[in-house]
């Protein structure tokens, strides 16, 4: 579920209960040059505020729960969530 206040967006999630125990990331695309497209989350986190947004672009969230932390990081990711017609890119 999204709110979208132009600048800022609200966001919220449901976890399966298994993954309450994990911290959480969230990933934004697009995302402007010298900024981070992954921003972690609390543990079990469900809901966050993305600010310094443009009001006129188009953005997709992914929510993801790290299983694994090594060279090869295994994310459990959600659906894309996209706000004002953007489209997630097919992975």
């Amino acid at each position: 579920m999204t709110a979208d206040q132009g600048a800022l967006v609200e966001l919220s999630w449901a976890l399966p209960a298994n993954a309450r125990r994990y911290p959480v990331v969230l990933q934004r695309s697009p995302v402007a040059k010298g900024e981070q497209p992954i921003t972690a989350l609390g543990q079990g986190a469900t809901t966050t505020r993305v600010a310094g947004l443009d009001p006129g672009a188009g953005y997709c969230f992914l929510v993801g729960v790290p299983l694994r932390i090594s060279e090869q990081t295994t994310v459990a990711w959600s659906k894309p969530a996209c706000i004002r017609g953007a489209k997630a890119r097919r992975q």
